[in-house]
Formats: C-alpha cells, sequence, structure tokens
C-alpha cells in the first residue's frame, strides 16, 4: 500500500510494533462535527449516567452493571440507562435482574437521538475491551458530556488526553464504581470535564480532519508509489 490510515496513533504504534517502522502509516482520526449548542449542567440529570453502544462482547455491558451496582450503594438516586440492542439484551438483562438492580439499571433499546441522549446526562460510561476510536464517547465529548471510560485500547486514552473525563485501569470495576461516584458528586470536578470535553473534541471537528487527510494525500502522493 501507498498509505494505510489509523484513527489513532495507539493503533499504528502497535501495528509498527508487530510488523515494523514505515511511513506507510499515517494518522487521522474519523470526523464528528461540532455540536450547534452544548447542554449546560444545569439542564443535566445530575444522577443519570447513560450508555450508547451494542450489547456485545466487545462492549463488556455486564462490568457496567455490576460497577453500578457499587455506585447505587453509595447514590441510591443513581440511574444507569444502556441505550443500544444487540446479541447479549438477554444476558444483560438477566444480570441486572440477578443483581436486584432493575430500578436503576434499564436497557432502553435503540435511539435514533443520541444527541439528546448526551445533552441530558451527567455522565457518559464505556466499559469496551477495545475501541478503534469510540465513536460515541467521541459524541460524547463533542456534546460537553463528561466520560468515565476503561483504558482499554486503543481510543478512550487519546481521546481524553485533552481531558473530558476519567480513564480506569482496563478490567478493574472497583476503580469505576469509584470513578463513577467522584464524578457524581463532584459539581465543580463535572463541571470542568464538560468543559475540557468541548475542547477536546475540536481535534476531530470535519475541517480540520479534512486537513489532516488532505496532508495526508498531498505527502503519499509526493512519494514515488510502492505498488507494482
Amino acid at each position: 500500500f501507498d498509505a494505510v490510515l489509523w484513527p489513532t496513533a495507539a493503533q499504528r504504534d502497535a501495528i509498527q510494533e508487530r510488523f515494523g517502522a514505515s511511513d506507510v502509516h499515517i494518522v487521522v482520526p474519523n470526523a464528528v462535527p461540532a455540536a450547534s449548542a452544548v447542554a449546560p449542567l444545569a439542564g443535566r440529570d445530575p444522577n443519570q449516567v447513560v450508555m450508547l453502544n451494542r450489547l456485545a462482547f466487545q462492549k463488556r455491558v455486564d462490568h457496567a452493571v455490576r460497577a453500578f451496582a457499587g455506585v447505587i450503594r453509595v447514590l441510591p438516586e443513581a440511574r444507569l440507562d444502556i441505550y443500544g440492542d444487540g446479541p447479549l439484551r438477554g444476558e444483560v438483562q438477566a444480570l441486572i435482574d440477578e443483581l436486584g438492580v432493575g430500578s436503576h439499571v434499564v436497557l432502553r433499546g435503540s435511539t435514533d437521538d443520541p444527541g439528546r441522549v448526551l445533552d441530558h446526562a451527567a455522565v457518559f460510561l464505556s466499559t469496551s475491551r477495545h475501541e478503534g476510536q469510540g465513536l460515541s464517547l467521541a459524541e460524547a465529548l463533542v456534546r460537553g458530556c463528561p466520560v468515565v471510560a476503561y483504558d482499554a485500547p486503543f481510543g478512550p486514552a487519546e481521546a481524553l488526553a485533552g481531558g473530558g473525563g476519567l480513564l480506569v485501569p482496563n478490567g478493574d470495576i472497583e476503580a469505576m464504581t469509584q470513578a463513577l461516584v467522584r464524578v457524581l458528586t463532584d459539581l465543580d470536578l463535572r463541571h470542568r470535564l464538560s468543559v475540557e470535553a468541548v475542547e477536546a473534541a475540536r481535534r476531530i471537528e470535519p475541517e480540520h480532519v479534512m486537513s489532516a487527510l488532505a496532508g495526508a494525500v498531498r505527502d503519499v502522493l509526493a512519494r514515488p508509489s510502492r505498488r507494482v
């Protein structure tokens, strides 16, 4: 190939570690348009945490349910609304029932208005095993919704490098509980993370991404083709 695009530097680095360094590997994130307006904290539900993802193995939603069981022991008013559907819906609902958290954790099914969901929530939660970039996480940042996410390969750490959320050691359910409680109970922290989120999302606005992509194309076209 003359060029291979990766949405994160972490993915590029992992590939180069495996196959060797090469200038064909170029980092250009996927673009997410900026929101026309960012909902203020006063307009958000201070007790609501949301997820937007498939109910599938990769997303590790069972960790979210288990972590939230710990959250509601500290914050009885807290709620987790899980938007999305998938093959593990039955298993996730069974876990909710088993832990007795059905009045706090609800599977909402699919939504055609994720922006509205993110504008209303206090926190966006991600428990994925891995993410290429993480579209819903990026959408949360754009909407100024603070993020709590596992530090899983490859997207979350890069997305939150400029602030906007808290990273939790990958797979640590207790640490996830503590991080959620911290953000839900600290209004000043939520405000800071919300401001940081919007600023961090500027790097994935379409005009910036298109500029990076155009630069990558120019560089590739200026080199001799690798193809024969």
